[in-house]
């Protein structure tokens, strides 16, 4: 279905959004007559590094991939799906994927909870919408938890949603919970860290390094008799060939004992 005939206009002809709007979500035009910012070929093991909630489908934020339909594509992804005084609302999932810096942080975790339970240890509330600055989720909340890409070998790479006709996700496919009747997913990839520059053969010259430091410092140990507040026994000195090693000479030996004769 084309987009004209859609945009209804008030009797001054000015567009009227509202009952353009209505007749936009009656005709359920494709995802793919619609223009829009965000990414639709998701089909990369790239892991997730930022995810957010629009209003708006079209406020999706450039590079995120938008998650406006479930994944047999039946229904809207809509995560509200409610109306007040005639007002409807929308909520979308967006979320941003790319090959990280060692320092980025990935997707590890995703969970759903009441308003009222208490967030997991160590996720994140995903608590406002990206363009309005609204409630993101109606009784429920979306935490994340995040890792550093560092620290972890596996990652998010893809969320999904479930209609009512679709309740097993699909192979390599994790079920995080319900929104509104339809089951939240996500696929879990292991990182190749490709661009990481810590590497083995860093380790190795780190190694080569701290040996030869040591070793040198070994060389240049302070002889034990310039450490002492006094001077050795030239006895001991003389019958301990160890010791008598660190002395400056043998020649401060024999002086130190005729100034003891005299």
């Amino acid at each position: 279905m084309s987009l004209k005939g859609i945009v209804s206009t008030t009797a001054t002809g000015v567009p009227d959004i509202k009952q353009s709007m209505a007749k936009f979500i009656k005709a359920k035009i494709p995802l793919g007559q619609v223009k829009s910012s965000s990414m639709t070929d998701d089909n990369s093991d790239q892991p997730i590094v930022a995810v957010c909630v629009v209003s708006d489908r079209l406020k999706c934020p450039p590079k995120y991939f938008l998650l406006d339909r479930t994944e047999d594509g039946k229904d809207d992804a809509d995560l509200w799906r409610d109306s007040l005084f005639g007002r409807r609302y929308y909520r979308y999932i967006c979320y941003k994927k790319c090959n990280p810096m060692p320092d980025d942080d990935v997707l590890v975790d995703v969970a759903i909870i009441n308003d009222k339970d208490s967030v997991p240890a160590g996720f994140t509330v995903l608590e406002y919408t990206e363009d309005t600055h609204e409630k993101s989720l109606k009784k429920k909340s979306l935490c994340f938890r995040w890792m550093s890409y560092r620290l972890t070998n596996a990652a998010i790479s893809k969320l999904i949603l479930l209609s009512k006709s679709m309740r097993r996700p699909p192979s390599g496919y994790t079920v995080i919970g319900d929104i509104n009747n339809m089951l939240l997913c996500f696929k879990m990839v292991s990182l190749a860290k490709t661009n990481m520059n810590y590497s083995r053969s860093d380790e190795i010259s780190t190694h080569h390094i701290l040996t030869a430091t040591t070793s040198q410092s070994r060389l240049c140990l302070t002889p034990v008799e310039n450490a002492l507040p006094y001077v050795m026994n030239p006895t001991m000195a003389a019958s301990n060939p160890n010791l008598s090693s660190y002395s400056s000479s043998d020649d401060n030996i024999s002086r130190l004992v005729t100034n003891t004769k005299s």
